[in-house]
């Protein structure tokens, strides 16, 4: 890579060329390549060593870039907490960085990284109101801002969609497109796109979802995009079970594991769980128990208390298939028990739509003592957030 011969040149030749101005150019530079290979560790010591040259020229709007850049390869490396950390610090700069657009620019950037890591820790109103705060900051910069306003959109949608209020969700997709489509963000467009196929699945509506993601996939293929190109692999083949596609789910989630290999990737906690009931589509509990073990430490290492909890639903369905105990963190549970837990983290979390699966596969599992009462109350929530093709499939 020309940033890195660039670096390598100026560290045996520190006296001849390049300044902290220079390297926080090629730092810069060096990072995104990385983040677009997905090359997440890597870009994380890139945009560091960029914060750190910038701070050295006193460059605060470039420093302010760099912590929100590391957040950003943090968090698509499931790095969340350290994610929020390096957001929060690259907000505490930008606050220091002036009035001028660049650095309002900067800042709404900063914010959007942290409402994206609390949302994923399962901070609701946190993130709503980073996201209200983003769209409130780049507003006020006219031009200079608009390149957050669909970022700060995207996040309020993601926000919504875990809650349920796919209304809200799909009005702010739809800011969001109409503002890519503007800007010719394409990167940004297929993340919405993505979107739009996510609001499908969750709904219940697997083939509309699946159309969504390939126009998805097209645009991240076509700009080389690897990081959103294993995600939208992994929610499509989430998709594709619930058409009862289980052998070509298994195959095109291995696909996504191995891609993923050693670097890591925030989707790996879903990829897995998807696995698992890909697995006991086919009736293979044991490899699916493998799987949900898995997606559980995962989603424990991240703090994502939504993945968290579908990882203990998906516990109690394979508990239920193997009809036996489990072991899950030294602890010898039932398939009640890990049903319950799932119900836990969901009332806790608010997540009220995803409550509602975890109680119908759990009257669906045989494990409950009064699973018509259960499976009508799963039913009532499917209807009160206007999901008719899940509330269909929620039957004894």
């Amino acid at each position: 890579m020309f940033y890195q011969k660039a670096l390598d040149c100026h560290s045996k030749n520190p006296e001849k060329d390049g300044n902290s101005s220079q390297k926080v150019e090629w730092y810069e530079g060096l990072g995104a390549a990385f983040y677009s290979l997905a090359n997440f560790s890597d870009s994380i010591k890139a945009y560091s060593e960029m914060a750190w040259a910038a701070e050295i020229s006193g460059d605060k709007i470039k420093q302010t870039k760099a912590l929100h850049m590391v957040s950003a390869s943090q968090f698509e490396g499931s790095e969340i907490r350290a994610s929020l950390e390096s957001a929060e610090k690259s907000v505490r700069c930008g606050e220091q960085a002036g009035d001028s657009r660049e650095a309002q620019a900067e800042l709404s950037f900063a914010l959007y990284r942290m409402g994206r890591s609390n949302l994923t820790l399962g901070n609701y109103a946190d993130a709503i109101a980073l996201g209200e705060k983003t769209i409130e900051v780049a507003e006020k910069i006219g031009e200079a801002g608009l390149r957050a306003l669909p970022y700060a959109c995207h996040l309020l949608a993601a926000v919504y969609i875990s809650l349920g209020d796919f209304e809200k969700a799909v009005f702010y997709e739809e800011q969001e497109i109409k503002l890519n489509r503007r800007l010719g963000n394409i990167r940004s467009l297929g993340n919405g796109l993505n979107s739009l196929g996510e609001i499908r699945r969750l709904q219940g509506d697997g083939q509309k979802a699946v159309e969504y993601y390939d126009e998805a996939l097209s645009i991240m293929k076509e700009i080389g995009n690897k990081s959103s190109e294993l995600m939208i692999l992994s929610n499509r083949a989430g998709a594709r079970l619930l058409s009862g596609e289980f052998e070509r789910a298994e195959t095109e989630l291995r696909n996504v594991i191995e891609m993923v290999g050693d670097a890591g990737h925030f989707i790996l906690p879903e990829t897995y769980a998807f696995l698992a009931q890909a697995l006991l589509g086919q009736n293979k509990p044991a490899p699916a128990l493998e799987a949900t073990q898995k997606s559980l430490a995962l989603a424990e290492k991240a703090g994502s208390r939504e993945n968290i909890g579908t990882s203990w639903r998906v516990l109690g369905m394979v508990a239920s298939c193997l009809g036996q105990n489990v072991e899950v963190n030294e602890e010898t549970l039932t398939a009640s028990d890990c049903f319950k837990r799932s119900l836990q983290i969901f009332v806790e979390a608010g997540i009220e739509t995803e409550r509602a699966r975890t109680l119908r596969d759990y009257a669906q599992s045989g494990s409950a003592v009064n699973p018509a009462e259960i499976m009508n109350e799963a039913r009532e929530i499917f209807m009160q957030y206007k999901m008719p093709l899940e509330a269909a499939r929620t039957s004894l």
